[in-house]
């Protein structure tokens, strides 16, 4: 499997990166809070096999340009200009947490840019718990970063490197200049975004697979109860995962995944 590609692109001041593997249709993955690409490090050879994967770092995140974004809009554009730069007119669109939430918004307002849409314990079903989300906007120290990342699993014992990895990256990442206030600003405006798209959640038209850990601590897994019984949305909970699936049960995560997507995809070469 050749190695991700790195991209930058230009919009405006803000200089958005992302990587990408593979070949064949497209499929964009959005990554959470605080988080950045290194989110989907279990998923992308997977997923690279049969399509090509972007997996960006949104503004304010990663690597990209360290800026906290006002409004909902705004990020949906910027998601629309990556594609746009790729010479992409639409994605499958891979949102988790509070990508899940973006990605959700770009489903509502910028339908035609959507193939399909998964969400993995998506903050636009529902709000995170305050203890987690406090920890992820203030935590500062190695202890309390060790705190925040480790909620994200059901058994963080068993998770230990990837914990100890996570915590070198997020310790870097929040000594950055601007960093925590763009945390504490972007903590402080998300309830307005998730409460208007929850409440517009019946008008997502595109097929939609709703994906969560049935041991999540940070988003609790009966959010996805707000979609079933819509004719377009199939939700699967992943038995003994918390908040990160996709890494704390990345083998059936990425099998679940790729069958949608390959359903998707078979549909529309066949209309």
């Amino acid at each position: 499997m050749p190695a991700p590609e790195d991209i930058s692109v230009d919009y405006g001041d803000v200089r958005m990166h992302a990587v990408a593997q593979g070949s064949g249709p497209p499929v964009l993955l959005v990554h959470g809070f605080a988080q950045s690409h290194r989110t989907w490090a279990a998923n992308m050879d997977a997923l690279a096999r049969r399509y090509r994967v972007m997996a960006i770092d949104l503004p304010g995140f990663g690597a990209s340009t360290k800026v906290a974004l006002g409004s909902l809009e705004q990020f949906e554009n910027f998601l629309a200009y990556l594609l746009e730069s790729q010479g992409l007119t639409s994605a499958h669109v891979v949102g988790h947490s509070f990508g899940g939430l973006l990605a959700l918004g770009l489903a509502l307002d910028q339908p035609h840019l959507v193939r399909s849409l998964t969400v993995l314990a998506t903050a636009g079903m529902g709000p995170t718990t305050t203890d987690f989300r406090s920890k992820m906007v203030t935590a500062q120290s190695r202890e309390e970063i060790r705190q925040a990342v480790s909620m994200a699993f059901h058994d963080p014992v068993r998770f230990n490197d990837v914990i100890d990895r996570s915590v070198e990256v997020q310790l870097a990442y929040r000594a950055e200049a601007g960093v925590l206030a763009l945390l504490a600003k972007l903590g402080a405006t998300t309830d307005a975004w998730i409460s208007a798209v929850q409440s517009r959640l019946a008008e997502i038209k595109v097929p939609m697979l709703v994906l969560w850990g049935t041991q999540d601590r940070a988003t609790p897994a009966a959010h996805a109860d707000r979609v079933r019984g819509l004719p377009n949305a199939e939700v699967h909970l992943f038995e003994g995962a918390g908040h990160a699936a996709q890494l704390e049960a990345a083998d059936a995560f990425n099998v679940r995944l790729l069958a949608f997507l390959d359903a998707q995809s078979d549909r529309a070469r066949q209309e």
